[in-house]
This record gives structure tokens, C-alpha cells and sequence, in this order.
């Protein structure tokens, strides 16, 4: 027994040998690359040097660093910057490197920064939500969320940057914090009612009543007075009105403000269902003239679904985003998609995938209780399709309460 466990010893130390001279030569292979100029070589290297080691963390990061200090960092979405971001952030969330380490803020934040550039606010507020929520106490990652809700005109703003006038120290030991105050310094110090102000959570049914709207032609008033059915026309244009930059809606008591496309929305939906009938057949054929490219972003289904929220062909655009979201692990910005469809949609068809998209949606962030809820409000034995299979609700709810852990 002896001998067997020592031949195992001697054929484990020639193998781990034998690994330690191949790596050792892919990283001097790499290296003559790189020195020839030929990054891509280099990196393909590295890249099977990671492969041919997995458990090697220290080596893994080796190899990004070089592969991130070899490539050109201003192209977030070369293919090689984001082969490093993807593995650089999993690394972070598996304990191995710290969210306060150069590497990941220097990496990650540039990835971060380029959802900003193209607009793409979901995934922009919830990567930065996210990182803030699993480091709580890291003063970089906090002001980096502020400045990003602050250029993606968030509510929260303001909350958050009062949050870091209180902790402010221009002699923070940490230089990359010291930085991030200098840069911050005209905001902590400015006046906070510049930033974008809290929306407050609208009312139950229509909320114009209480509401004062700027309204120089009587758009406004017209929509106001009418039934939906009546003004459809003129519903259709104020759409797109609300959707201009900066177009909110004061209370009429001065004691906050709503976004104007959120307060049209809510009258609409206030309406039966008939109501909306002409307004959903104009929409439908405005946004059939409109020119969908076939390989069409999420951001660009999100957009023609603001612009035209009661159209069929909409939803199911925003459905097609709302389901590649979920595959993509974006479960956040695919749970607003889902509840927008089930809020706007008259197809049962697109309403029945909807729901089961929210409730994967839930089940993926962990929110126990409102899945519990939801299936709580279902009937027990509506049909629901996933996977290409139609399950029952109280059988499907069951099997996505499984996946979350009771707290």
C-alpha cells in the first residue's frame, strides 16, 4: 500500500512538473509575441495557459493583467476587454479578488462606463446597483453609482450623493478615493436641488387630477377631458411629446414632480380596456412603419415600446428583449420588460409568456416574496408555458420557489 501511495506521489510531482514547463513555455511564447508586436498571438497564449490551469487563480490573473495591459483598453467591446471583464468580475464574485483591487476597479469600471456611453440604462443602473449592494462600505464603488444615477437622471440621486457628503475625506488613505472627491468635489459642494429630484410613487388609477401638467396648447387638457377613444390621435402625438427630455409633471401642490410619460401612462391604463381600442390599432400602424432592423438591440425594442406602448408589434419586440435579457442574466432590466407587457398587452399569448417571464425573473434575483405573491394572485390552474411546456401555475410556481431560498 505503501509503494502504490508512493508511486502516486512521484507521477502526481511529474505531472504537476510537467504542467509548470508548459506553462512556463506558452508564458515565454506569449511573451515573444507581444514583443513582435502581435498582441492577438500573445493573448491566445495566455488564454490557453488559463485553460491548461483553471485552479490556478494567481496564474489567472497573471494572465488577464498582461492581456489587459497588452490590449487597447479605450475598446470596452474588443473581444479580448471583455474576455478579461468577464473573468475578472466572476473572479470578484467568488471571493478570489477584492472589488477594491485595481485591477477590478480599473477593468470594471471601464466596462461600466461604456453601458453608460450606449445608453444602456438598464444594464447600467442594475451593474451598478448590483456592485454596491455586495460592497456596501467602499466609498469608490458608491460614487461611482451616484455619478452614474446622476447621468442617467435617477431619482436616487440626490440620496446617494447625500449619502457621500456625509463620509467625504480629501485625505482618505486610499488614492483612488481621494481622487474620486476631487472629481466629485463641484457636486458635494453644489446645491443638491440641481440634481435630478425623487419622482414620487404615483397615485392608484389616474393621477391628473392631482397633477398641473405645462400645457400651452391644451394637449394636455384635451387628453385630460376625453375618453381615450375619442382622441386617439392626439393620445398618439402626446406620446412622443412625454418623451422628450426633461418632461415632467408637477403635482398641483408643488410637493413633487412625475414624469410626464409615466403620468400619461397611468391615466391611459386607467381606462377600460374598449377605450383603448382605436388608440392600439393608430400605434399598431405607426410602428409597422417603422424600420426594425432584424438583429435589433434591447435598447432599441425598450424605445419603440416607449413610443408606441400600445402596439401589438411592440410587445412582442419587447418580449424578444425582454427574453434575451433573461438568458443573459440580466433578470432586473427583463422583470421591468415583463411588467410593462402585462401592464400594456391584449394578446393572452404575449401576456401568458410575460408572466412566466417575471416569475423566472423573480425567482433569478432571489425575491422570494414577490413570487410567492404573484402565484398567490394566480389562478391555480392557468395554463402557463415554459421551456416549450405548458405547466399549471401552481406546478410551475412551485418548481421556481424550489430554486429560492427562504430567508
Amino acid at each position: 500500500m505503501k509503494v502504490i501511495s508512493l508511486l502516486f506521489f512521484i507521477l502526481a510531482m511529474i505531472l504537476a512538473n510537467t504542467i509548470s514547463i508548459a506553462n512556463d513555455d506558452l508564458w515565454k511564447k506569449a511573451d515573444e509575441a507581444y514583443n513582435n508586436n502581435d498582441s492577438e498571438t500573445g493573448n491566445r497564449h495566455l488564454k490557453k495557459l488559463i485553460e491548461s490551469d483553471p485552479g490556478n487563480v494567481d496564474l489567472t490573473i497573471r494572465c488577464l493583467e498582461k492581456i489587459y495591459e497588452r490590449g487597447d483598453r479605450s475598446n470596452t467591446k474588443s473581444r479580448w476587454m471583455r474576455f478579461v471583464s468577464t473573468r475578472v468580475a466572476a473572479l470578484e464574485r467568488l471571493g478570489h479578488i477584492s472589488a477594491n483591487s485595481p485591477i477590478y476597479r480599473e477593468i470594471i469600471s471601464q466596462g461600466l462606463s461604456q453601458y453608460l456611453t450606449d445608453r444602456n440604462l438598464f444594464v447600467a443602473a442594475e451593474r451598478h446597483d448590483d456592485i454596491v449592494e455586495r460592497n456596501p462600505y467602499d466609498l469608490y464603488w458608491q460614487s461611482t453609482r451616484a455619478r452614474a444615477h446622476n447621468s442617467l437622471g435617477l431619482s436616487s440621486t440626490r440620496d446617494h450623493f447625500e449619502e457621500l457628503k456625509k463620509n467625504k475625506d480629501m485625505n482618505h488613505p486610499d488614492p483612488w478615493i481621494r481622487e474620486r472627491w476631487i472629481r466629485l468635489k463641484e457636486i458635494l459642494e453644489s446645491d443638491f436641488r440641481k440634481l435630478p429630484q425623487p419622482i414620487l410613487k404615483p397615485l392608484e388609477g389616474s393621477p391628473m387630477p392631482d397633477l398641473s401638467p405645462d400645457d400651452p396648447d391644451g394637449r394636455w387638457q384635451q387628453v385630460i377631458e376625453q375618453p381615450a377613444g375619442r382622441v386617439a390621435r392626439q393620445v398618439d402625438r402626446l406620446i412622443g411629446i412625454t418623451l422628450l427630455p426633461e418632461s415632467i409633471v408637477p403635482w398641483r401642490d408643488m410637493t413633487g414632480i412625475l414624469d410626464a410619460s409615466k403620468a400619461l401612462d397611468l391615466h391611459l391604463r386607467s381606462f377600460p380596456e374598449k377605450e383603448l381600442s382605436s388608440l392600439r390599432k393608430i400605434q399598431e400602424r405607426s410602428f409597422n412603419r417603422e424600420n426594425l432592423e432584424p438583429d435589433f438591440t434591447n435598447q432599441r425594442a425598450l424605445d419603440l415600446f416607449r413610443r408606441y406602448p400600445w402596439s401589438t408589434g411592440a410587445h412582442k419586440t419587447l418580449l424578444r428583449a425582454a427574453n434575451r435579457s433573461l438568458i443573459a442574466g440580466h433578470a432586473l432590466a427583463a422583470l421591468r420588460s415583463f411588467d410593462d407587457l402585462i401592464d400594456h398587452a391584449d394578446d393572452p399569448k404575449i401576456i401568458k409568456f410575460a408572466r412566466t417571464g417575471k416569475w423566472i425573473a423573480l425567482s433569478m434575483v432571489g425575491d422570494r416574496d414577490s413570487l410567492e405573491k404573484e402565484i398567490s394572485g394566480s389562478d391555480p390552474d392557468q395554463e402557463m408555458v415554459w421551456m416549450d411546456e405548458t405547466l399549471r401555475a401552481v406546478d410551475l410556481g412551485k418548481q421556481l420557489l424550489s430554486t429560492v431560498p427562504e430567508k
